[in-house]
């Protein structure tokens, strides 16, 4: 279909304005917009989308402990706040979202990027928000 491969570049051309590395939280969300758009297109590239902010989440979760009292307070009795809007949590929530979509169509790859998450606090939030999805899905 001429539309679904429309589509399919124009979300390349948006990834590919994100080179590399996430120089903030918009292109952080901005690629998670990107993994959204994929999601009925190709589950794979959706998902690989996903794992890349999930990774550099990962590197910033490192860099807020270090920072825990300076900045944003991300932890409290060193656990990760994983409510009250920071930054760092909205992208974790929004990831979470793709891969409640993606899981419905390949579980056990939504499942694996969803552990990617170093911190269990946030694969507790990706993997019930996976089986919110799957639970949704089967009252339909």
């Amino acid at each position: 279909n001429d539309d679904k491969s429309t589509a399919f570049q124009l979300l390349g051309e948006a990834e590919s304005l994100i080179a590399g590395r996430a120089l903030g939280y918009g292109q952080l969300q901005g690629l998670i917009r990107v993994a959204s758009g994929y999601e009925s297109l190709d589950v794979n590239k959706s998902t690989a989308t996903i794992e890349k902010v999930i990774d550099q989440v990962n590197e910033l979760v490192a860099a807020a402990m270090v920072l825990n009292g300076f900045d944003v307070g991300y932890f409290r009795d060193g656990e990760f706040v994983i409510t009250g809007g920071n930054p760092l949590n909205n992208i974790v929530q929004e990831c979470g979202r793709v891969l409640a979509s993606t899981g419905q169509k390949d579980f056990d790859r939504a499942r694996s990027a969803a552990e990617r998450f170093q911190r269990p606090e946030m694969r507790l939030v990706a993997l019930t928000q996976i089986a919110q999805g799957l639970l949704m899905n089967d009252d339909r």
